[in-house]
Formats: C-alpha cells, structure tokens, sequence
C-alpha cells in the first residue's frame, strides 16, 4: 500500500477500488487511522522554543540595569508609568 502513501483517506479507498481490490469503506478507514493516530495534519509545524521572561531583582541601588524601560507596571490592573 506504499502507493497510497501522500494521499488523502478517499483518494486510497477509490484507487484500491479501482484496482478491483476492496479493503473497506472510507469510514472503516478513517476509524482505524484515527485508532492508530494517523489522522493528524500532514503538513510540517514549526516548533518554537518557549520564551523565557527575564526575572530582574534589585535589592540596592545600581545592581540592576537595563536598556529599555519604557513602561513599568503600576499598582493597579491597568496602570502605567511612562518613562
């Protein structure tokens, strides 16, 4: 059945139909492919690394320096300071 392989689950039945060979009905096929986890998308994901917030701790002054703060989080939900 290595011909049928690229092919979507209706395009193998009818092509092994077509050969005079019956194997079964595109339900029975989708159900065994879904019992052996073939049914997924085919198609390549891109897989990205989970990105790491940086934790920045300063406990006196000049420990703790960055070069982009534009806006601090407030108090209150929603809330900004403007730099």
């Amino acid at each position: 059945m290595t011909s049928g392989l690229g092919r979507r689950t209706g395009q193998r039945v009818r092509r092994s139909a077509g050969r005079g060979t019956y194997l079964a009905s595109v339900s029975t096929m989708y159900r065994l492919l879904r019992e052996h986890g073939e049914t997924g998308d085919r198609r390549r994901h891109a897989t990205h690394p989970a990105r790491v917030k940086p934790e920045l701790l300063a406990t006196a002054p000049n420990q703790c320096w960055s070069w982009d703060i534009t806006k601090l989080h407030g108090p209150a939900k929603w809330t900004w300071y403007y730099l």
